[in-house]
């Protein structure tokens, strides 16, 4: 059997395994600065020290735990030959100590933290605790969390937490505002893992605006929902004088959001890089309206579609579908699975309209594109999330759909750090 204190970590890595004194203990960093890496460190250590005791980690769903946080830990157990076994039906890992004790450490949700009650635990780690959108949420679980953690023949009790900073959420609450004696931030940066690829940090920079850099890279609390929400759109700067009319040649991408007598559409084409938005359809009663809408404008053009993924199984006043409709009335049909998170798709949209370098990708005909401009100059936050109370949301919702599934973020994923 490996042991823990010879792996090889980073600085922040080192400071937030060697932390055995603070009750509550917090690892905050940037993209690919190796937090999950040292939370499952962190678990398996506290495992290990606490012989026959029982633990938990938790991811926000369930899902995010079968996708990172158990391959991840089973990983680990066998790369340092720790003697393990993974319950999967129950999510429970049993690890085999030293002395030849079992140490049990539950697999959990945060956002069904209930099912935390009854259990009595030596220590807990919560993984990416500021992705759980509702605050609200966040505090009942720290709360509950605080009353399981009572089990006296702990040799360390401790809770901790590890994230990407999402403005000034749960980590900014609990650990900065509310200074404590018990509690310890620790921070990370990207830039402190020397083990990611060359081009990893470059094309953060490309794709993420000033703001969400602090954030996202140097792990910084900054405020991400002030003011307007697709702040960086400028109206002269990201103007375009494009026409679908100009570019007879192109395809056309088409953005959709369905909503009955609000059915929106905003029209784009992909010219040497960028984007631009040339055209909208808005106020559409139903699917089949909008349908002969855009036959009617481009009756000879090809029309990729980008719809709402929930469109699969939405009528709007049909007995098909808005998916089949719209791949009846011949248009090629682009859709994701899921939506992504509403706060990614902003992210998305205002790195594009100017990223951290200050670059502008995506740009939009404000002349033809009158109710899509005002729905990006004037839409607001609201309590963290986009207002939706005056219906400024349908066309940004719609050039969303396009830009998050044609467009992505780069995939968050880094190379395993040693």
């Amino acid at each position: 059997m490996a042991r823990i204190e010879e792996v090889e970590l980073l600085p922040h890595q080192y400071e937030f395994l060697d932390d055995n004194d603070s009750r509550y203990l917090a690892l905050c960093g940037g993209y690919g600065c190796g937090k999950t890496f040292a939370f499952c460190m962190k678990a398996i250590n506290l495992a290990l020290i606490n012989e026959g005791c029982e633990g938990a980690i938790l991811e926000p769903t369930i899902d995010m735990a079968k996708r990172t946080l158990i391959p991840q830990m089973c990983s680990l157990l066998s790369e340092y030959e720790i003697e393990y076994e993974y319950m999967k039906g129950d999510k429970i890992f049993y690890i085999t100590t030293l002395n030849g004790k079992k140490s049990k450490i539950h697999v959990l949700s945060g956002e069904n933290y209930t099912r935390l009650v009854g259990l009595n635990l030596a220590w807990w780690g919560v993984d990416e605790i500021d992705t759980i959108r509702n605050i609200d949420i966040c505090d009942d679980l720290f709360s509950v969390l605080v009353s399981r953690l009572r089990d006296r023949s702990a040799v360390v009790t401790q809770g901790f937490f590890t994230s990407t900073p999402e403005g000034f959420h749960f980590l900014y609450k609990t650990f900065v505002k509310e200074i404590k004696e018990n509690r310890r931030i620790i921070k990370g940066k990207t830039f402190d893992n020397p083990y990611l690829a060359e081009d990893y940090v470059e094309s953060l920079l490309a794709d993420y605006t000033a703001e969400q850099i602090q954030a996202y890279v140097n792990g910084e609390f900054v405020n991400l929902t002030a003011g307007t929400v697709y702040d960086k759109f400028d109206r002269a700067l990201n103007h375009s004088n494009e026409t679908a009319e100009d570019n007879p040649t192109r395809v056309l991408h088409v953005g959709m959001d369905f909503n009955v007598g609000k059915c929106c559409a905003i029209v784009h084409i992909v010219k040497e890089g960028t984007i631009h938005a040339v055209d909208e359809v808005v106020g559409r009663n139903d699917t089949a309206d909008m349908i002969e809408a855009l036959k009617d404008l481009y009756p000879k053009r090809p029309i990729y579609v980008y719809p709402d993924s929930s469109s699969g199984s939405r009528k709007t006043n049909s007995s098909k579908t808005d998916l089949q409709l719209l791949r009846d009335a011949g248009f090629t049909v682009k859709v994701q699975k899921k939506n992504p998170f509403v706060r990614d798709r902003v992210n998305t949209m205002n790195a594009r309209f100017c990223n951290s370098k200050g670059e502008r990708k995506y740009y939009v005909n404000t002349t033809n594109c009158i109710v899509y401009t005002q729905s990006l100059e004037q839409q607001s936050w609201k309590k963290g999330e986009p207002d939706k109370s005056n219906d400024l949301d349908h066309p940004v919702d719609a050039a969303g759909y396009f830009i998050t599934t044609a467009f992505p973020l780069k995939a968050k994923a880094t190379i395993k750090v040693r």
